[in-house]
């Protein structure tokens, strides 16, 4: 019965790290970084801490993509396009 239940946690803790690490591995694509830094999520806690601190203190190779926000589009209207 208790290998049954450590199979059961075992299971339960894939499917946990698999839903943590599917989005870290498009956000770190995307923003230019390694996408197998997601795979830190294996380490229980800590490594999506790792990760976290990683995406927001470091510089984002992809940088800021060009976008900008609505208040600066607002501001170049009102300056005239400049």
């Amino acid at each position: 019965m208790m290998a049954g239940f450590g199979a059961l946690a075992f299971v339960i803790y894939l499917i946990g790290v698999a839903i943590v690490t599917v989005p870290f591995w498009f956000i770190l694509k995307r923003a230019g970084f390694s996408p197998y830094l997601a795979l830190l999520n294996l380490i229980l806690g800590l490594g999506t801490l790792i990760v976290m601190a990683i995406l927001a203190f470091s510089r984002w190779p992809a940088g800021e993509s060009g976008r900008t926000s609505t208040v600066q589009d607002l501001m170049r209207q009102v300056q005239g396009g400049r």
